[in-house]
């Protein structure tokens, strides 16, 4: 057997082998191909979070490309984030209404509701991102193999955001109070929630 013989022959099972290896991935298996453990802040996002900013971990669906699953996993963050916003200002406006002595249902819930809809739609127009992890992974799917992508982002919220969006539902509420005295209630509850700040969020 010549030298050039003895290649082909190499390269033959070397390409016999490669195709084994794909064929050991059954359908709708898949393996990471780019990317490495997730890190500490997906599981624990809080911990990032600081005196100016709540952390939240968003986490993208399956994409085909790069940049969708960015995007994706930003909104998820977003998304996180404004629902929390959302039970945190419940219970401020009722700590707020204790204060200044009146009702705590001077809110009705279907404005705060209204505001973080609003919020969702607009897309995501607050927030930072502090980090990013990306996964690339193959999948066989009907015996031929794609690529997908995974994105995880730490994403930061303003704390000021969460006074800013009580005082914007209060405003919205004063605006369609039905009394002059329901009005007053709410003005003076919207002016003890500016003296506030919202550091406990």
């Amino acid at each position: 057997m010549n030298h050039w013989t003895r290649k082909v022959g190499w390269m033959l099972v070397l390409l016999v082998l490669a195709g084994c290896g794909h064929k050991q991935m059954l359908d709708g298996g898949r393996k990471l191909v780019e990317g490495t453990d997730p890190p500490s802040w997906v599981i624990q996002p809080s911990k990032e979070s600081d005196e100016d900013f709540k952390a939240y971990s968003g986490q993208s669906r399956q994409y085909a490309m790069e940049q969708q699953a960015r995007n994706d996993a930003r909104l998820n963050a977003y998304i996180q984030a404004v629902d929390d916003m959302g039970v945190y200002g419940k219970r401020k406006i009722q700590q707020v209404a204790s204060e200044v002595g009146v009702s705590d249902d001077i809110v009705n819930p279907g404005i705060v509701q209204d505001e973080m809809t609003k919020m969702k739609s607009e897309g995501v127009a607050l927030g930072e991102i502090e980090e990013w992890h990306i996964e690339r992974w193959e999948m066989m799917d009907a015996g031929r193999i794609k690529t997908f992508y995974i994105a995880r982002c730490l994403f930061k919220m303003p704390r000021g955001a969460a006074k800013e969006f009580l005082e914007r539902v209060l405003q919205q509420q004063a605006a369609a109070a039905e009394s002059a005295q329901q009005r007053e209630n709410i003005n003076r509850a919207l002016e003890k929630m500016k003296e506030l700040d919202a550091s406990d969020w």
